[in-house]
């Protein structure tokens, strides 16, 4: 038999170990971060507007998912709360329809729980009764539309970087499609609503519009860009004389025709010396090798700082000539 000095060390030893695990399972145990989607990304607390008796979408997203997540959403008007497992940590909503008089706000609340641990958060999301109008219903289709696009998107690492398209038909296929400039177009729609790469990291949106952005500039491609002739004679279409150009990488999918898409978007980002971190890399004319936000068509390579600042202009009569002017475009 053991002596009680052994049985002690021994009895230590299991206790040892035994708090070792539970501190290895406290630090694994990570707390969630809950985001909510804002009806306005540069006035995060203003409420989501909606009219009485109208079907919306609340939404939000987390950083955890897996069978010991469960999200909560607290409608905050009396009613049932809706709860279910997180299986998909970017979609986390709830239809719910709210009644009231005009100007009556409520408290909406998210709760993202690990059953297994207790780790928690929330956020709350207001809602306020508005009337019914025409403009109403169209900035409700907006928001629902743009939540469409956000859970929709296929989602993938490939070189230790995020992307993002909507390539992959996810949640009925409604917004994929395999041509390129159909994504380009969705992430022009979150840009448009001011929902940017550079926006709040509180905004869902925001690694939405990020990922999408990334998987643009992977589908360009450098090409040479030759002299060009038409009946009005032999033209260099090279503005900036560096001797390359660069168009969608998607052959017989009509490259020139996807490129308007791709420079909407590009334009929308409000973003012209920000320098891409993917995409083609490209022999300049300097001794230098970098990948950067600038585009070509069948025409002189323009200056995109000049192009993306164009659409700030006054008029779209101003921001169509301030293109073609960095463009090297003729007037119209």
């Amino acid at each position: 038999m053991k002596n009680s000095n052994e049985i002690g060390k021994i009895t230590a030893r299991l206790l040892g170990i035994a708090a070792t695990i539970g501190l290895v399972a406290t630090a694994a145990a990570a707390t969630p971060v809950v985001k909510i989607v804002p009806w306005d990304p540069a006035n995060p607390n203003k409420p989501h507007d909606t009219y009485s008796g109208k079907l919306i979408t609340l939404k939000g997203t987390s950083d955890q998912s897996g069978g010991s997540w469960q999200w909560i959403w607290d409608f905050g008007d009396g009613s049932s709360t809706a709860s279910y497992t997180v299986t998909d940590k970017y979609v986390i909503q709830a239809t719910h329809s709210y009644s009231g008089a005009v100007g009556t706000v409520y408290q909406a609340r998210l709760t993202v729980t690990n059953t297994a641990t207790g780790e928690s958060a929330d956020k709350v999301s207001c809602v306020r009764i508005q009337p019914d109008t025409l403009n109403l219903e169209a900035n409700i289709a907006m928001d629902e539309g743009l939540w469409y696009l956000h859970k929709s998107e296929y989602r993938y690492t490939s070189g230790g970087m995020t992307y993002g398209d909507w390539t992959q038909s996810l949640y009925g296929g409604y917004a994929a499609y395999s041509i390129y400039a159909v994504s380009a177009i969705n992430l022009n729609a979150f840009e448009a609503n001011g929902h940017l790469e550079t926006g709040s990291s509180d905004d869902p949106y925001v690694e939405t519009v990020q990922r999408a952005m990334r998987s643009l500039f992977s589908w360009l491609t450098t090409i040479s860009v030759p002299l060009q002739n038409n009946p009005m004679g032999t033209f260099n279409p090279d503005g900036n004389g560096n001797g390359l150009g660069i168009q969608v990488n998607q052959p017989g999918q009509e490259p020139y025709f996807q490129g308007g898409m791709f420079m909407d978007a590009i334009i929308a980002s409000g973003t012209p010396n920000t320098v891409t971190v993917t995409g083609a890399t490209m022999s300049l004319a300097a001794p230098t090798r970098t990948s950067f936000r600038t585009w070509w068509m069948p025409m002189p390579t323009p200056n995109m700082t000049a192009v993306r600042r164009a659409a700030a202009g006054p008029t779209m009569q101003t921001k169509r000539r301030a293109i073609q002017q960095a463009c090297g475009l003729p007037r119209d």
